[in-house]
């Protein structure tokens, strides 16, 4: 089995809000500045995240942008 596309296919289960407050959070940003920068309340940031994580397998939030650059995303940081 390819882990490698075993983990983008985890990935590309994410919804794109998901997607997206991931990146945030490994760009070190907030729950407050993420919920400000797309419009919704930090609430809806945490459910967000915890979705993510949940899809990825990941249980620690400190552990998300080491699975970015296990998977070769971590290009998406730079964006």
């Amino acid at each position: 089995m390819n882990l490698t596309a075993a983990g983008l296919a985890n990935w590309y289960e994410l919804t794109p809000s998901e997607m997206e407050v991931t990146i945030a959070i490994c760009k070190q940003l907030s729950n407050q500045t993420i919920a400000k920068l797309h419009g919704v309340g930090p609430k809806t940031v945490s459910a967000h995240k915890r979705n993510a994580m949940l899809k990825l397998a990941i249980s620690r939030e400190t552990h998300l942008t080491a699975y970015l650059y296990e998977q070769g995303l971590d290009y998406l940081l730079d964006e």
